[in-house]
């Protein structure tokens, strides 16, 4: 059987996600014809791409190729303006590596049962395109890398999800901010989708580790950090009580419930501690802690607290 025809690539780039854009001509080849035709009539999401990994691999190894013969090239060329003509292919080449290196990490962050809907894509780039490109082609630490990456996977499940301004701090955040940030999500407990440290500042002049030991610091010193550069705050947080709220630290979970909750009635619990401003959430929502020990001392503060209410409990798998 002869295979049909490739599409050409301006019909490509209506069927491509947005975010291949920039890379539709070098992978457009790379993608099987079956599954080119049957996106004829629509745009394919980026999950549609999950399960063809090797697609991108065999794009970084052209790639890879590509860089070899500037290389070469260059060397052998002694004529100075096409030395700066490859150099400038050469620094191309390494741009769409590290762009490629980020969408292929995104596809670990797609559900394999994720639902595939391509009515609500964008046919066209927005800023927001434009400025992941701008953010992935540069040189990225592995975590800046990671945290893209996890942006792709969330905004390609639900367009306009993550905000413009979440790529910009992403872009701009310093490595040691981000370490920083990391271990107090580290050492906090979540409030349905809210950490928050509750000890008394006294209990937090304790040096605290990464998982891997790459960096630590004594965490009162961190939050300080993170308080001037606007991650962290201190004061009263109220979360709504309607529902059981859902506990998470180190060692197991809990749910607080409130008994006197009368049902179509709003009402809420307040705490008091250190927790994440509006740019530590948006953050906060593209990061999985590995949760510490302090974890765990934040949910005995927690349960010390309400223990003693007659209106609120804490239900848990880690105190009897």
């Amino acid at each position: 059987m002869i295979n049909p025809p490739k599409l050409n690539i301006s019909i490509a780039n209506k069927i491509l996600p947005t975010l291949l854009s920039p890379i539709a001509s070098l992978l457009f080849p790379l993608v099987p014809n079956k599954l080119l035709e049957h996106y004829q009539d629509g745009k394919m999401k980026l999950a549609t791409l999950k399960n063809n990994q090797d697609i991108f691999n065999d794009l970084l190894e052209n790639l890879r190729i590509q860089l070899k013969e500037n290389n070469e090239n260059m060397l052998k060329d002694t004529d100075p303006f096409k030395q700066i003509v490859y150099q400038e292919q050469i620094n191309q080449v390494y741009k769409y590596s590290r762009y490629v290196s980020t969408i292929k990490r995104s596809l670990q962050y797609i559900l394999d049962d994720e639902r595939i809907d391509s009515s609500n894509d964008q046919n066209t780039p927005s800023p927001w395109y434009n400025m992941f490109q701008d953010v992935a082609m540069r040189m990225n630490e592995d975590w800046r890398e990671d945290l893209l990456a996890r942006c792709v996977a969330i905004e390609d499940r639900t367009p306009g999800s993550i905000a413009l301004k979440t790529l910009w701090n992403i872009g701009m955040l310093e490595s040691q901010t981000f370490y920083a940030f990391a271990l107090f999500l580290d050492s906090s407990l979540d409030l349905d989708g809210y950490p928050a440290i509750l000890l008394n500042r006294d209990d937090l002049s304790v040096k605290v580790n990464s998982l891997d030991r790459s960096y630590s610091g004594v965490l009162i010193l961190l939050i300080s950090t993170l308080i001037d550069h606007g991650l962290i705050q201190y004061g009263e947080f109220e979360l709504s009580t309607v529902s059981p709220i859902n506990v998470t630290c180190e060692q197991g979970s809990g749910k607080i419930t409130n008994h006197k909750q009368v049902k179509g009635n709003e009402t809420y619990i307040r705490f008091e501690g250190y927790h994440c401003t509006d740019l530590g959430l948006d953050l906060y929502r593209i990061y999985d802690p590995i949760y510490n020990s302090i974890s765990k001392l934040n949910y005995k503060a927690l349960y010390d607290i309400i223990k003693d209410s007659n209106s609120i409990s804490l239900t848990n798998n880690i105190w009897s």
